[in-house]
């Protein structure tokens, strides 16, 4: 989860919710975030509440020792634009997550831009199946500055609530527009696609597919 905490601030809103571990590698993203007047304001200050723990360490390694389990897991990385991003994507990776998740947790990821990078949103679908997560459910939501962008549930078990809960106050989402996120036009799906492995990280040609496509080039 990324470290400004801005995400925290929203599962704070979520009173049933016993503590929040933010894995960050960085420590001067945290550090800023709880100092920097207009970034805590932001945030609410929801990095200084008794519920949340931060913890500067690589999430790799951060799933491979230790031993606790979660109902949520959060997965907010950059975008993979090198080798060692993309390997973060990877069914390895995945695998881990799985592991440290209850059985009726859920797992939501970033996946890049379904429109910009169509094959590399979908190479995180397909390699979260391959990774042992049961159902996915791919959506896209429009991002300011960003634009649309990518991001994927992932669960054991079928149970996935399709309504907001009303006691939560929401700035943008309503129920109204709640099922259109997952919808993908004909246009932006994407089939044969190989998995994200750690030793093969084919996400990153997926990835830079578009970014060389912008300057003519062919792959």
């Amino acid at each position: 989860m990324s470290g400004e905490g801005l995400a925290i601030r929203e599962l704070l809103k979520y009173q049933e919710i016993q503590s929040i571990d933010v894995v960050d590698i960085d420590p001067a993203i945290t550090n800023l975030s709880k100092e920097n007047e207009l970034i805590s304001r932001l945030n609410e200050r929801a990095l200084e509440n008794s519920k949340v723990n931060i913890i500067h360490q690589d999430a790799f390694t951060f799933l491979k020792e230790g031993d606790s389990h979660f109902d949520v897991i959060i997965i907010d990385l950059p975008d993979p634009s090198n080798e060692s991003l993309a390997r973060l994507y990877s069914d390895a990776f995945y695998k881990l997550c799985l592991k440290r998740l209850d059985r009726d947790g859920v797992l939501v990821t970033l996946a890049t831009s379904p429109h910009l990078s169509t094959k590399a949103f979908w190479c995180i679908n397909e390699t979260l199946r391959y990774a042992g997560f049961n159902y996915t459910y791919p959506y896209s939501v429009c991002v300011p500055f960003f634009g649309n962008w990518g991001f994927i549930v992932a669960k054991q078990s079928p149970e996935f609530t399709n309504s907001l809960r009303s006691d939560i106050d929401m700035r943008f989402l309503e129920n109204e527009n709640l099922e259109h996120l997952f919808y993908f036009a004909k246009d932006i799906r994407a089939h044969d696609i190989d998995i994200n492995k750690l030793d093969k990280p084919i996400l990153l040609d997926y990835y830079l597919d578009h970014w060389k496509s912008l300057q003519g080039e062919k792959r």
